[in-house]
């Protein structure tokens, strides 16, 4: 069964009022970048869910997770990023800004926790988004080739023979947290994704 032009979202996360310059451009950015939906909150319709439910199912269900920090706090960008790290094979970009006033404290703990090399993941420091502009498809799709990584690996796991249960559970937990950010499930539905990929990403 053929994959008819998969979409993966990616998550914009940040303090809305401190990031709308930034905002703005990452989705004017992304907005011709095959397979790729910017999901931002300008976006999201009016509901009937509360503005935390509908945060916190972005969170779960994007593939990409772009994150922007800067000087003041904000517990729901905090709880958006808890929430998208909560998934091992998410990827996740995240962008910190220097600050010219003083960087609240709660965010400054949160920064070091992020910032930890253990965490592997991408932080990028800037003065300035003219600074990563230039870099920031190349981000995007390098976060890409690591998402191609994880979808070949679906069709090459091992087979243990002595200890099926234990190998079954952890291909199962696997394959469900690729689900969840809107991965198929399935090894040959992985793969015409990954042949759907490759044939977009730029070849640099």
């Amino acid at each position: 069964m053929a994959i008819n032009e998969p979409k993966l979202n990616v998550l914009i996360s940040s303090k809305q009022k401190e990031f709308a310059e930034e905002r703005a451009d990452i989705r004017a950015m992304m907005a011709p970048l095959p397979l790729l939906v910017a999901d931002a909150a300008e976006d999201w319709p009016a509901q009937s869910a509360s503005i935390r439910e509908t945060f916190l199912k972005a969170a779960q269900n994007c593939a990409i997770y772009i994150g922007l920090f800067g000087c003041v706090y904000s517990a729901p960008t905090i709880e958006e990023y808890r929430a998208t790290a909560a998934n091992p094979y998410r990827q996740i970009l995240v962008y910190v800004k220097d600050c010219v006033a003083r960087r609240d404290a709660e965010l400054a703990a949160f920064l070091k926790e992020v910032n930890d090399p253990e965490t592997g993941r991408v932080v990028v420091e800037f003065r300035d988004w003219a600074q990563v502009r230039p870099n920031f498809e190349r981000h995007m799709w390098a976060a890409i080739q690591r998402m191609i990584g994880h979808l070949l690996e679906l069709g090459n796991k091992p087979v243990s023979l002595s200890r099926p249960g234990a190998l079954e559970r952890k291909r199962h937990a696997y394959v469900q947290a690729l689900h969840e950010m809107g991965l198929p499930a399935e090894a040959e539905q992985a793969g015409q994704l990954v042949n759907a990929l490759r044939r977009f990403a730029p070849s640099r």
